[in-house]
């Protein structure tokens, strides 16, 4: 007879107690599903009480306080070393052979009264949780944006691996090893689908000065008439409500190909133009905006913000594009509150866009991605409450990460796939490790990148 929740006791050690408390609550209730009680301790390790046992563990990265991180950077800049799992802490089914070292040493020892690991667990897990190296790091590419390749964990490549969750199962395999009885929930992961509405439609058919101009360039430059006329007819069509034709207009198709995979989307709208035409050439009050939010959510998908281009950085205006979403709602006869939210072009501050939203009232966010490169931006898939460097103290507003965007796929600035046999086994591969670690497998297809057979065809095949 299994015992369903193992009694533990984790006496933490001083210094920076706020983040060891986030690191240890996202490991046993968040990804473990373990109830624990914590205790103040003064020894200069975490030490896990599991029967009349105990689990040692290091403490190297959050000894400091959250002033002292910032004295000297942290962020490894060695090569890690790799702790080899023993077979005996896999607690079920095949795990990674071996873990990098973010902080401490590879070594572990097991004796009469339990085990005694030197890696630094709970720092490694708040060091990605928090994206500390975000703040430490100066590197941005050319939308201010962190970019994968400047992370610890592209340059030692294990981006494409839930890293937190391989560190909560070895420490879950520790418990196991000392009491065999011992059990947890296991909560499957979801498949989430998302859409960022930069373009609903095609900007030449929905705009009269785009359309007057494509029109006259048809008949004065090209010397085609029919081709101008047709030009005009596609606006005065889309003016009527009517998007036949229109290539960016694929929410009709994107609607019925998950339906029949049996899975809903969210689709993230834009509110405001802090950027100009960066954000987009649609007005969020425009009658036929209104209508395709009203379609979407009565087809059962739900509807977010994608917060404007430089909204990232900027509490009043994440505030004021959540209101501007909240009244478009309204105007689409949708009651429910606009709880979700992802940043225009991923554009992100980890020192304090996650504060700017959760003050602003949303539930949650998905920007939790990079553009350059798909996995595991916060080293895990599933949701967790985002820390705030602010108030050294973890946030009501929960991260949904994004795993897996189109444009990264598709793109050969980024990852040079050539083939969409390349691209789905990409996709397959990151789905297939966040849902084995209970986590969501969360993609990002924008509905202006389904203008091909093939596109569509790939993004099919991975939702299915």
């Amino acid at each position: 007879m299994t015992d369903p929740q193992p009694s533990l006791i984790i006496h933490v050690p001083p210094g920076f107690t706020a983040a060891k408390s986030y690191a240890i609550d996202v490991v046993f209730n968040r990804i473990l599903q373990v109830r624990y009680e914590q205790r103040a301790s003064t020894a200069a390790h975490y030490r896990l009480d599991v029967g009349n046992q105990q689990i040692v563990l290091a403490d190297v990265l959050l000894k400091h306080t959250a002033d002292a991180l910032f004295v000297t950077d942290l962020t490894p800049t060695h090569a890690l070393a790799s702790f080899p799992i023993p077979a005996a802490l896999h607690d079920a089914g095949d795990g990674p052979a071996t873990v990098p070292v973010l902080f401490g040493e590879p070594n572990l020892r097991t004796g009469e009264n339990g085990i005694e690991c030197d890696i630094d667990i709970f720092g490694s897990v708040f060091f990605m949780l928090s994206r500390y190296e975000e703040l430490t790091s100066p590197v941005r590419d050319t939308h201010e944006r962190f970019p994968a390749a400047a992370s610890l964990a592209a340059k030692e490549g294990f981006l494409d691996r839930p890293i937190v969750n391989e560190y909560a199962m070895l420490l879950w395999g520790m418990i196991k090893s000392l009491r065999p009885s011992s059990s947890r929930p296991y909560k499957a992961g979801q498949f989430r689908i998302t859409c960022d509405v930069d373009h609903p439609f095609d900007p030449i058919r929905s705009q009269l000065k785009l359309a007057g101009r494509s029109a006259a360039a048809d008949i004065v430059k090209r010397r085609s008439v029919a081709s101008g006329l047709r030009r005009i007819g596609g606006f005065l069509s889309h003016t009527l409500g009517r998007h036949d034709g229109d290539p960016n207009y694929t929410f009709d198709w994107y609607a019925r190909v998950c339906a029949d995979a049996n899975k809903s989307a969210t689709f993230y709208f834009i509110p405001d133009h802090t950027a100009g035409t960066l954000d987009g050439y649609y007005d969020l009050y425009d009658r036929r905006v209104i209508q395709l939010i009203r379609y979407l959510a009565n087809e059962g998908h739900s509807i977010g913000t994608h917060g404007s281009y430089h909204s990232f950085r900027n509490a009043l205006q994440i505030r004021n594009e959540r209101q501007r979403m909240q009244a478009a709602c309204q105007k689409a006869a949708i009651t429910s509150d606009v709880a979700g939210n992802r940043q225009h072009y991923l554009r992100w501050d980890a020192r304090e866009t996650a504060d700017h939203l959760d003050a602003a009232g949303y539930e949650y966010d998905s920007t939790g991605g990079y553009a350059d490169a798909p996995g595991f931006r916060f080293g895990t898939a599933h949701a967790f409450p985002m820390w705030s460097w602010q108030k050294n103290a973890p946030l009501g507003l929960i991260q949904r990460p994004l795993i897996l965007m189109d444009t990264t796929l598709l793109s050969t600035e980024y990852l040079g796939l050539e083939t969409p046999g390349q691209m789905l086994r990409l996709a397959q591969k990151l789905a297939a490790r966040t849902l084995s670690s209970g986590g969501d497998f969360t993609i990002l297809w924008h509905n202006s990148n389904l203008k091909t057979a093939d596109t569509r065809q790939l993004f099919q095949s991975i939702i299915h």
